[in-house]
């Protein structure tokens, strides 16, 4: 829910774009040396501040280590703000040509190449922007709950949510415009804003796309 799409596995694995290790990665005996690895790489690692007092003094300083501060009670970390997540979603993010900027507790999932995922576990709308390194073309797939609404305008590589209802996820295909499948566009169209929604008798999602 702090917005880093996150896939957990049970080893480390050094080859990875970024990096978040928690207190259990000591259970790696190798792991000083998979880190080492991937810090002299140039690979942005996230750790909690139990895992890098740990840690070697030459690991804990290292300039691609980023420490997440837990203080002993993982509940306060939803009470992060969006400027306190920024920098550490700045960097994790980096490698996968990616920017994510929403409050806490708005979850970000990347699905292969042509789908994201964003959820709302907030109680009141949140406004959100996913920014993408190169030119994207986006449109909405799917919205849940059926009640729930996102509005969105996609421009360049910025797609922009002035609101995600509470407790909604709203499912986005994007198409990188260099490319051409799928009847995708090679070039960019214009802004368009999308407005997806219920459909009141079907509960099926409505997207309507305003030029």
């Amino acid at each position: 829910m702090l917005g880093l799409p996150l896939i957990p596995t049970a080893e480390i694995r050094t080859d990875a774009k970024a990096v978040f290790l928690p207190i259990h990665a000591m259970k790696d005996v190798r792991l000083n040396e998979k880190l080492g690895a991937m810090l002299k790489a140039g690979t942005p690692v996230l750790v909690t501040d139990g895992l890098v007092a740990r840690l070697p003094r030459e690991l804990a300083s290292g300039k691609n280590l980023l420490t997440l501060k837990v203080n002993g009670k993982p509940s306060g970390l939803l009470s992060l703000t969006r400027e306190d997540l920024k920098p550490i979603r700045d960097r994790l993010l980096a490698p996968l040509g990616v920017r994510f900027n929403a409050p806490n507790k708005v979850a970000l999932y990347l699905i292969g190449d042509h789908w994201a995922v964003i959820e709302n576990f907030n109680d009141e709308p949140v406004a959100a922007v996913l920014e993408f390194a190169e030119e994207v073309h986006a449109s909405g797939s799917l919205i849940l709950p059926t009640d729930g609404r996102a509005e969105f305008s996609s421009t360049g590589g910025t797609i922009e949510f002035p609101q995600i209802t509470p407790r909604t996820l709203v499912v986005l295909r994007y198409q990188r415009c260099c490319r051409d499948r799928g009847g995708w566009p090679v070039t960019a169209s214009a802004p368009a804003t999308v407005v997806c929604a219920a459909g009141p008798a079907n509960r099926r999602r409505r997207c309507r796309t305003a030029e």
